[in-house]
């Protein structure tokens, strides 16, 4: 507004006003005319701006400020976000099953890498578990789980990445485990989502394993923390040292290979292995204490095999059977198939635990051999040379013969006494699939003799003959005429359910049974008709 009101002049408005004007005029009535500048007298109410003025004293800190990035907040080109992060939260019923449960996907392959905490707050539950998980175009697909803690257990147990070929999509799931007692709440965060086109979050939704695709997995506990790491940071299932000393309380490996290992030198106390593999000497000094087997040999091999005793010089494998020594347990295989075992001792071969000699398997080849107590055989054939003091040329047991095994006759007979016409003997005839107990008759004739035992029980079926008839005084049908035991021809191990009647031929009867026991059963007939006259029934019955 100016000095004379001709500009910005207002009687309502005052906002941003320079001057005031008073309305001064002679005239009694009302004024005439209030809205003309001119009838005003102004008068400066805004002066001009001061110099400024001496610093204050400094006031009190006022309260923080919300720091809050959303949205709304605008960076410069200095600053770059990084978007397509992620938060999902679920609630699993007690009733769920244990699942894989996907939280991320990789849409048509590409690449993938970012960070992922996960946070299990179920009652009585209570943990975390942070990893970084990341795939690019399907190959080396990693999961590395950097932080894990808990109260007493989590609902996720393991993660693990679905990936097929180059270009499809790929999926990151975590294993729940089910919790019958009651609803488990987990919730995952997706951040550092950096790579291009990157993971896209999924809100808890059922896994799956396409056909074709494969999984890397990882665990989540405290054993499985930082190994993704230390599995990238070295060769695969390698551990190198170039030069260095190896400081370790435990060492475990599938496998060490040495290229040139002139020796060890160690204290080794108790060493467990599986295969120790050599070409060469191993030199034992003292004592080799093997627990159980000692193993020689491989597929196909037709070498010698030689356990070698030096007393009078050092002990060398290239020592010669036959030449250098004279103590020695030989085993030869021939090119066709054949096996030997030879053992000598050069001034004599001592047998102890009561002079027995035990044959597993093969031949058993005795020369002159006096005053033998005991020989157990249990091989395929005994060769005897000359005779022997209580064989004569044969085996001849004139006490108790014990075996712990089966008696094998190759189906020969056990004869008990005789020869020719007049052999009491046992055997078994494969066309008849029978036994035959046979008393002063030819070898191997039909059974003749008969059995005395306490009693004979059987377990197969029976089939035998039975009837009865009587006279019916009866003009009514359904009286009974007449019954009888049926006894077994064998008594039955078991008591048979129920007997079969089949009939053979019948006159005004109906047949009945009863009281069915292991021996036998009741047999009985009832009339079916009203004539008084004999009436029967006759037939086979089957148990």
């Amino acid at each position: 507004m100016n000095a004379d009101g001709s500009s910005g002049f207002s009687t309502s408005d005052s906002t941003g006003k320079t001057h005031i004007g008073q309305y001064t005029d002679y005239i009694s009535a009302d004024s005439s005319d209030p809205s003309d500048p001119s009838r005003y007298t102004w008068t400066k109410i805004k002066g001009e701006k001061g110099d400024t003025g001496s610093q204050g004293p400094k006031g009190e800190r006022g309260p923080q400020g919300p720091n809050v990035v959303d949205g709304n907040t605008s960076f410069g080109n200095g600053f770059e976000t990084v978007g397509n992060n992620g938060y999902a939260t679920v609630s699993i019923p007690a009733s769920s099953g244990s699942q894989w449960m996907r939280i991320a996907r990789l849409a048509g392959g590409g690449r993938a890498h970012a960070r992922f905490i996960l946070r299990d707050t179920t009652s009585g539950h209570h943990g975390i578990a942070v990893f970084e998980a990341g795939v690019h175009y399907s190959k080396n697909p990693y999961i590395n789980l950097t932080a894990y803690g808990q109260y007493s257990s989590t609902g996720f147990t393991n993660a693990r990445i679905v990936y097929g070929d180059t270009y499809d999509d790929a999926y990151l799931e975590v294993y729940v485990t089910n919790d019958s007692s009651r609803t488990q709440t987990l919730s995952f965060w997706m951040t550092d989502n950096i790579q291009q086109p990157g993971w896209t979050g999924q809100n808890w939704i059922a896994g799956g394993m396409p056909s074709g695709f494969s999984t890397f997995s990882r665990g989540l506990t405290a054993d499985d923390a930082t190994q993704g790491t230390i599995d990238l940071w070295r060769a695969p299932n390698t551990l190198e040292i170039d030069g260095a000393n190896l400081r370790a309380k435990t060492v475990t490996a599938d496998s060490i290979l040495v290229n040139d290992l002139s020796s060890i030198s160690a204290d080794l106390g108790t060493v467990t292995a599986g295969n120790l593999t050599t070409n060469t000497f191993i030199d034992v000094g003292t004592n080799l204490s093997v627990g159980d087997t000692i193993v020689m040999g491989s597929a196909g091999d037709t070498g010698t095999k030689d356990i070698l005793f030096f007393y009078d010089e050092d002990a060398r494998p290239e020592g010669s059977i036959g030449n250098v020594l004279y103590t020695y347990i030989h085993a030869s295989r021939s090119s066709g198939g054949s096996e030997s075992v030879e053992v000598a001792a050069k001034d004599g071969l001592d047998l102890w635990g009561g002079a027995k000699v035990r044959i597993n398997g093969g031949q058993l080849v005795i020369g002159d051999i006096g005053g033998l107590n005991d020989l157990i055989v249990t091989s395929d054939t005994v060769n005897i040379d000359s005779p022997i003091t209580g064989f004569s040329g044969g085996v001849n047991i004139s006490g108790d013969l014990d075996t712990s095994g089966d008696l094998y006759f190759n189906n020969n007979a056990i004869v008990s006494a005789g020869s020719g016409t007049n052999t009491d003997h046992i055997w078994h005839d494969d066309g008849e699939n029978a036994w035959h107990l046979v008393s002063d008759g030819s070898y191997k004739s039909r059974g003749n003799t008969k059995l005395v035992v306490g009693e004979v029980v059987t377990t197969g079926t029976e089939t035998g003959f039975c009837g009865i008839g009587a006279y019916s005084p009866y003009t009514s049908v359904g009286k009974m005429l007449a019954g009888y035991v049926v006894q077994f021809r064998s008594k039955k191990d078991y008591v048979p359910s129920s007997v079969s009647l089949s009939t053979r031929s019948t006159y005004g009867t109906y047949e009945y049974t009863a009281d069915i026991t292991e021996d036998g059963f009741w047999f009985y007939i009832k009339n079916d008709n009203t004539s008084t006259n004999y009436k029967y029934w006759r037939g086979n019955y089957t148990v």
